[in-house]
């Protein structure tokens, strides 16, 4: 007997079971937007003597509470397949192209947090990125997967394509900012391109170009939002960052440079001073030497800790 409740529970009920009943039951729900599947075992309790039974607490099989989403992007822009599971012990997690499993690459990274979100970026996306992507979620319970495509924006044919002196120029609607950061620490630049104007996007460190590496992170979002993350940032990783956006009609860029948050270095006991850097505080602050010491950590008038400011 099979039952679909209004509030999406759906049961399938197997009366008197027999040995033949014994196997793998699999139930499947799509729709055009993409599929979802799930499986568990139904095997016969071994009998055993009444003192040897033990009752032990049944894990529930795993279920998406978000599947994934079918992706449409075009080519050069950065697609993000982003699920999140309910699972109850540590489960075995794989990742499918075209049924093929997928391995990370400097422009294929998969991440899974322990809050059972699940994610696939892919950066700077090819025409071979194209495909069916697929996520698969086992535990000793059972197992679940959740599938959608990744698919790239029509473009247009060529008569209907606007003239070149109807394009519009790039323009930064949101431009980049100062970034001050600990040795370690990962940092992120964000920025917003007007996207109609369809431009090539490239990013800088002074005035170099930055190509893909495992402690780089290169997003370009449909909306026109444009990331670099860095990750576990070293000394050389400090400069001038800089992206750059071209079209037929037209550049823009922005650009702003990371620097090193270090400790203050004062030596001057019992006497204010005041930092006026905008990336420590909106509004100037008073602040005074607890100690005389080359690494002297200081406290502000209003009560609050400041350990670190940026080193000009």
């Amino acid at each position: 007997m099979i039952q679909h409740l209004p509030d999406g529970t759906v049961k399938l009920v197997i009366k008197n079971a027999k040995p033949e009943d014994v196997g793998t039951y699999t139930v499947e729900a799509f729709n055009p937007a993409g599929k979802v599947k799930s499986e568990a075992p139904l095997k016969f309790a071994e009998e055993k003597e009444v003192e040897e039974i033990k009752t032990e607490p049944s894990e529930p099989v795993p279920r998406f509470e978000i599947p994934l989403q079918p992706q449409t992007i075009k080519p050069g822009q950065t697609a993000i397949f982003e699920a999140k599971v309910a699972v109850y012990s540590q489960p075995q997690v794989q990742w499918f192209k075209d049924d093929k499993p997928i391995q990370p690459t400097s422009n294929l990274l998969i991440e899974q947090r322990p809050d059972g979100t699940l994610k696939l970026t892919i950066q700077n996306a090819k025409p071979e990125d194209v495909g069916n992507y697929r996520v698969t979620v086992a535990t000793k319970a059972g197992k679940v997967e959740s599938e959608a495509p990744l698919k790239y924006a029509e473009e247009k044919p060529v008569e209907e394509m606007v003239d070149e002196t109807q394009q519009i120029k790039p323009l930064f609607i949101h431009p980049l900012k100062t970034q001050a950061v600990k040795e370690g620490e990962n940092v992120t630049f964000e920025c917003k391109i007007n996207e109609t104007s369809h431009p090539q996007i490239q990013w800088y460190r002074d005035n170099v170009p930055i190509d893909t590496k495992p402690n780089l992170l290169i997003e370009h979002r449909p909306d026109g939002t444009l990331r670099l993350t860095i990750k576990k940032v070293k000394s050389e990783d400090i400069g001038n960052y800089r992206c750059e956006a071209v079209n037929k009609v037209g550049k823009a860029e922005t650009e702003a440079p990371l620097k090193y948050a270090q400790l203050i270095d004062l030596k001057i006991p019992g006497e204010e001073l005041e930092v006026y850097d905008e990336e420590i505080a909106e509004e100037p602050q008073k602040v005074k030497v607890i100690q005389d010491k080359s690494t002297a950590a200081v406290e502000t008038i209003a009560h609050t800790r400041a350990e670190y400011v940026v080193i000009q």
